[in-house]
């Protein structure tokens, strides 16, 4: 099917239009159909590590107050005067201030005994904590209260949310924390209770630019308090933002406490329209510019190539004294012009050498048909001297005539670089009949063939000079009666291909360990065999040669098994 014709322009306007608007258009596309889920995605594993950040500053100072609580339980001077040992309660106030030193702003600290009569504190004492008043009545929101209501350990600490408490001094109560007195037998004698200030954790929460509101949850009483709106505290039905929809919700657990965080995403979705917007602007100026920029392009293009096709009519017109620019300032077209100047010099010079070529035809034809000739004129030769030969009784003569005529006959006619196993070994066998004549008898030699093998295919002559080498540098250089044996079999899906003779056998084994150090060697036959085997059959073949076990040389040849497309010859 032909191609419809297209100009430089309009194909580079479509590579543009391509490489801008795929990634444009995906992303519009998804920014409009991903968005929501997208964002409320991210809004959650934003909401989720702001989380963990404030969780931890607020463990923090809970860890912090916590402790503070205990280094006073475990004053002696608080002992002393709680057990009645010391009636003065300077020691007491000094303990106090030196504990919570630099948290007076941030924090109070109140010490009470068991029975109310001691009220100590770092400000006013509140009067909720006066268990003289409160004994009997549970306050929700009073750690105190809680505290005398349940059954607990005396010396581990409690923590409750403040409920938007105000100290005494004006400062919104977060959370507070109480720890029992114990005296040496462990009897409770008196609390310690710390009021901590929401200016103690708020300013360093960081969820305050993301959340639309992060509330603390004591879940044991299921009172929370907002750490951004700090005037919004109470039970959880103050916080209605936690069941809207619209609203992306992640929540934290920690000790006996809940961190909610409330993200509105309707701020972060009028960021995605204006990424919209800006993707369908960009969209816009992306077209325009590649309108532009492939006219510039394509026309620069155009004009470099209408020269050279201008310049390659003028060649197809036999102008061959014309050249190219090609100093274009573009590599490509400078490539081409150089590729274009010296195909035109070339062309040029084969149109000059075409008549010389023209006169050597005919003495080259001349020459062909002599050298098919004399072919013929030595096969006639060999064939009267068979002919006299026989008529003579010279039948060692007839014998050498008869076996050259085959290797003649096969050397000139048959061009194909395979042979099948049956043709090799008629040529073998002719060239060991002309060898045991010459050797009067003093040289045998043993063909073992599995029938089957007859008609599969190897390389022409990879068998005739391994014979050679036993014959000639073996058998006739060992100086007495030898024999070469050819073995051609079948092992499973490989043909073996073996030839060996009792000859001296070889003087230096280890330079056939490997054929490439034979090229430039007296073994250059050896060497051709195996690069034809190598190119053949990759390194899917085996050859080696080695001396025998019994003496003499062995050469063997394994290969993989292939048939011949046609029949055999005779």
């Amino acid at each position: 099917m032909k191609k419809p014709k297209t100009s430089i322009f309009t194909r580079l306007l479509a590579y543009f239009l391509l490489i801008l608007l795929f990634p444009t258009f995906s992303l519009t596309v998804y920014n409009a159909i991903a968005r929501e889920d997208r964002l409320r995605d991210d809004l959650s594993h934003q909401a989720a590590l702001r989380l963990e950040t404030d969780r931890d500053i607020i463990m923090d100072v809970m860890d912090s107050y916590r402790h503070k609580a205990y280094v006073i339980s475990s004053s002696d001077s608080v002992l002393s005067v709680l057990e009645g040992k010391n009636k003065s309660f300077s020691d007491l106030y000094t303990t106090l201030f030196e504990t919570m030193k630099g948290d007076t702003y941030l924090a109070d600290a109140h010490i009470l005994s068991k029975d109310g009569s001691i009220r100590l504190s770092t400000s006013v004492f509140p009067e909720n904590y006066d268990i003289r008043i409160h004994n009997n009545d549970r306050e929700q929101g009073n750690i105190l209260s809680e505290a005398m209501g349940i059954q607990r350990d005396p010396r581990a600490s409690i923590i409750a949310i403040g409920q938007n408490k105000v100290s005494n001094r004006g400062y919104r109560i977060l959370f507070s924390i109480l720890r029992g007195i114990l005296d040496k037998d462990s009897n409770l004698i008196g609390y310690v209770i710390i009021d901590v200030y929401s200016e103690a954790v708020v300013p360093k929460l960081k969820g305050s630019e993301l959340f639309a509101d992060e509330i603390l949850v004591d879940k044991n009483s299921f009172i929370g308090y907002s750490l951004i709106h700090t005037d919004a505290a109470g039970t959880m039905d103050k916080f209605p933002d936690i069941e809207n929809k619209n609203m992306v919700v992640s929540k934290i657990n920690f000790n006996t406490f809940q961190l909610i965080s409330i993200t509105n995403p309707e701020p972060f979705r009028n960021t995605g329209d204006s990424i919209f917007k800006a993707l369908t602007i960009t969209l816009f100026f992306g077209l325009v510019f590649s309108i532009f920029f492939a006219l510039i392009f394509s026309n620069s293009v155009s004009k470099r190539l209408n020269k050279m096709i201008m310049t390659m009519r003028r060649v197809e017109k036999d102008e061959l004294d014309i050249k190219l620019d090609s100093e274009t300032g573009i590599t490509e077209f400078d490539t081409l012009a150089n590729s274009f100047n010296l195909m035109v010099n070339r062309l040029s010079l084969l149109m000059e050498a075409r008549a010389e070529e023209e006169r050597k035809l005919r003495e080259a034809e001349r020459k062909a048909l002599e050298s098919q000739l004399n072919p013929h004129f030595i096969f006639n030769t060999l064939s009267t001297i068979k002919a006299l030969a026989r008529l003579d009784g010279e039948y060692k003569i007839y014998t050498i005539s008869v076996e050259l005529g085959r290797l003649l006959r096969s050397s000139l006619t048959n061009n194909s670089p395979e042979s099948t196993i049956r043709e090799a070994l008629k040529l073998c066998e002719a060239w060991l009949k002309i060898q045991k004549i010459r050797f009067e008898d003093t040289i045998d030699y043993k063909i073992d063939v599995d029938e089957e093998t007859l008609d599969m295919v190897t390389p022409k002559l990879i068998i005739q000079p391994l014979i050679e080498n036993a014959v000639l540098h073996g058998l006739e250089e060992s100086g007495k009666q030898g024999c070469v044996t050819i073995s051609v079999h079948l092992r499973g899906d490989k043909l073996e291909i073996v030839v060996s003779d009792d000859g001296k056998g070889l003087e230096n084994p280890d330079l056939f360990k490997d054929f490439t150090k034979l090229e430039n060697s007296g073994h250059v036959g050896i060497y051709n065999i195996y690069m034809r085997l190598k190119l053949k059959y990759g390194d899917n073949f085996i050859f080696s040669i080695e001396n025998g076990e019994n003496g003499g040389t062995m050469s063997r040849i394994v290969l993989p098994v292939e048939k011949a497309k046609g029949g055999a010859d005779e």
